[in-house]
């Protein structure tokens, strides 16, 4: 694992959120450099664009998200 998927699952998990939908992440280990922001349902500023984010995988020992260096904090 040495390319970072960061951009990626931001990716999806914002389109998944506009969406209001699932987002779904397969089998497979996913390394991240940076940290991925789900975006709060309940801001008036953005016009309440962003619904509840419903993430899920194959497994814990399927579907892996690693820091590839470390985080600071989760926020």
């Amino acid at each position: 694992m040495c390319s970072d998927d960061a951009p990626a699952l931001q990716a999806a998990i914002d389109a998944a959120q506009l969406q209001r939908r699932a987002l779904f992440i397969p089998a497979g280990r996913y390394g991240i450099n940076s940290s991925l922001v789900i975006h709060s349902n309940a801001n008036e500023s953005d016009g309440y664009r962003y619904g509840p984010l419903r993430l899920m995988g194959e497994g814990k020992s399927l579907t892996i998200i690693e820091a590839m260096k470390p985080m600071l904090a989760v926020v």
